[in-house]
């Protein structure tokens, strides 16, 4: 009893002298922070009204209270762009295929506090940790999706600003990892998303710069998620100090040579993080 209530001690000088806070956990859509990849449109100087792409690209990232977990995807898309006087569009359909690895928690101190700690207690894991240890590991995912956008344009001879830019996604989640979610209860995570849906809403603007036989160019974007599961959800987050919203912010960088479109891409969201490496193909002229 006397070597368990020093231990107890010890852990709590040592996490007050470092700040340790309350820990949480978030288990959402695997497709937050992987944010759409780049579409390709053809310039306004150039002869193409119209083209259409095939489209592939590899997501990393990390999820979960500081990305303590790891998210891999392959998304493959067939996508459309069009010129439209003073306006450009472009649209796709695609599947995506990943793995969702949800990692063990360390339940060290946690088992010191007891299965359930007070709310006033300073833990290192969540209530019912154990319950995502039991069933820890590598999650199946996949995705059918749609996303599209709509912009301005202001072109000149070696150059284009695409301003005012509106894009959207929506995906369709299937597999292992939204069974899991579906499995927990309600005790074992401070935010369970189980719904199959997940949608974005945001605004995006980019630079282009001409080069004889392409383009080059620089794009950013932000936004939000679409539902109410992702918004005033009245959680506190501990590790921001402000109630917990779901957004999305992504800088790009992409360059064109001839019918290819190569880009990186590096992507921030809530609970969320990671980049793109992609690749464009247009089909045809």
């Amino acid at each position: 009893m006397i070597k368990n209530g020093r231990s107890i001690l010890l852990l709590t000088i040592f996490f007050a002298l470092t700040g340790c806070y309350t820990q949480q956990a978030y288990y959402v859509s695997p497709f937050n922070g992987d944010s759409p990849g780049y579409h390709s449109i053809p310039l306004k100087a150039d002869s193409l009204k119209s083209a259409f792409y095939i489209n592939g690209a590899y997501f990393g990232g990390l999820a979960n209270e500081g990305g303590r977990d790891a998210v891999r995807t392959f998304h493959t898309e067939i996508a459309g762009a069009h010129n439209i006087g003073s306006f450009q569009g472009w649209y796709g359909l695609g599947l995506s295929l990943g793995n969702y690895s949800v990692t063990r928690w360390d339940s060290s101190f946690y088992n010191y506090l007891g299965h359930s700690p007070s709310s006033s207690a300073r833990t290192a894991t969540p209530f019912d940790a154990k319950i995502i240890d039991q069933n820890a590991g590598n999650k199946f995912f996949g995705g059918t999706g749609f996303s599209g956008g709509i912009n301005g344009v202001l072109p000149t001879n070696r150059s284009e600003w695409r301003f005012l830019g509106i894009e959207t996604s929506l995906e369709r989640e299937f597999g292992d990892y939204l069974q899991f979610r579906k499995q927990l209860p309600d005790s074992a995570a401070t935010l369970i998303e189980r719904s199959n849906f997940f949608g974005t809403l945001g605004f995006y603007t980019e630079l282009l710069g001409k080069t004889r036989q392409g383009n080059f160019g620089f794009r950013f974007a932000t936004g939000i998620i679409l539902g109410r599961s992702y918004n005033n959800l009245n959680i506190y987050d501990n590790q921001s100090k402000h109630n917990l919203r779901y957004s999305y912010t992504n800088f790009t960088f992409h360059y064109t040579l001839l019918r290819y479109t190569g880009y990186w891409q590096l992507d921030f969201a809530t609970k969320a993080s990671g980049s793109h490496f992609g690749l464009n193909y247009r089909i045809g002229k």
